[in-house]
């Protein structure tokens, strides 16, 4: 019976253990997941390494200004969407974007709601939101 008793007290200890991190891994999600450099970090000038860009300003459709940059290839084969990631903000891909001119294609590469110079906070809802208006 002692036993069975010390088994149950194990049970309920585990219990609350894992619904205190289930909590906890729910009320720090965003954190977890997303991680956004905000407007000024980054480099801000793509003209100074030779990129000719263009500045886009759009919204969603829950009315989030967003931003973005166009880099325009004449003659261009297609047209690049990118999606940048979850970290960082689009400045951070200036290597990347120097590395993609050769295919001859236009680049459109904007930031999601709350990273770079787009406005809101991010989270999942948000970016397929962002996604579709680009």
């Amino acid at each position: 019976m002692k036993a069975l008793m010390t088994i149950f007290q194990s049970i309920g200890v585990m219990a609350v253990l894992v619904l205190l991190y289930t909590v906890l891994l729910v009320g720090c999600e965003k954190k977890i997941i997303f991680h956004p450099a905000k407007f000024p970090e980054g480099h801000w000038d793509p003209g100074s390494l030779g990129l000719k860009t263009q500045d886009i300003l759009f919204q969603s459709d829950d009315g989030i200004n967003l931003h973005g940059w166009f880099v325009p290839t004449p003659d261009a084969r297609a047209t690049l969407l990118w999606f940048h990631g979850n970290a960082g903000n689009l400045s951070h891909r200036l290597d990347n974007i120097q590395r993609l001119l050769p295919l001859n294609l236009n680049i459109f590469i904007f930031d999601y709601r709350g990273y770079g110079k787009s406005e809101g906070e991010p989270d999942e809802k948000g970016i397929y939101k962002d996604s579709l208006a680009a």
